[in-house]
């Protein structure tokens, strides 16, 4: 068999040395077989290391932005269907219905003309509506808000939305928003969209 690199230096050193150190160097030294061994023990040390570090690092940001009642909320600039921008800046001190939606939902076909009647009801005191469609073909979320002749701004959902708000898994959601940021309400699914929202945002006015 051939022997490794490491073998042979050791092998030369000890014949080098004389038998006596040869015996020491041989309890001492590991061989090149052992090293190999120890030095890939290491190595899936460090990768396990690693993995863990950043799958922790991964995970942090998503758990930062589940994006709870009680949680500030995060507001980026905002293009609307008909390509106009809502800045951030345009939602500051307003109480505001933030609403993710697809056309395809039967809640949030079944919801939208409350929506509309509330927003009407309460435009003029500040509330504000954001209505982001949620993984919908562009052409039919544009056609399901002209059809529901949606006054309140509305649009795709973009990447910083995607990466704010990471932990919406279905439609609707919705979070209600006070006057300093502050999320005070948060709804997953089907509620009776008239009696929760009225109710939580009345002391918001």
């Amino acid at each position: 068999m051939r022997r490794s690199k490491f073998d042979r230096i050791r092998a030369l050193q000890q014949k080098r040395a004389g038998p006596g150190v040869r015996q020491r160097t041989a309890q001492m030294c590991p061989s090149g077989e052992q090293h190999l061994n120890a030095t890939a023990h290491q190595r899936l040390r460090r990768f396990a290391l690693l993995t863990v570090i950043s799958t922790f690092c991964f995970l942090v940001p998503n758990v930062a932005r589940t994006q709870s009642v009680g949680d500030t909320a995060v507001f980026t600039d905002f293009t609307t269907f008909d390509a106009g921008t809502i800045r951030a800046v345009d939602l500051k001190d307003r109480p505001v219905l933030l609403y993710f939606w697809a056309g395809w939902c039967p809640t949030c076909n079944r919801e939208m003309p409350t929506l509309m009647k509330i927003y009407a009801k309460y435009k003029a005191k500040g509330f504000e509506v954001l209505a982001v469609n949620f993984r919908e073909e562009p052409a039919n979320a544009l056609a399901f808000y002209k059809r529901h002749g949606l006054a309140f701004p509305g649009g795709l959902i973009d990447d910083t939305y995607k990466a704010n708000y990471p932990n919406i898994r279905g439609t609707p959601t919705w979070f209600l928003i006070d006057r300093q940021g502050i999320i005070r309400k948060k709804v997953v699914g089907d509620e009776d969209i008239r009696w929760e929202l009225e109710k939580a945002l009345a002391p918001l006015l």
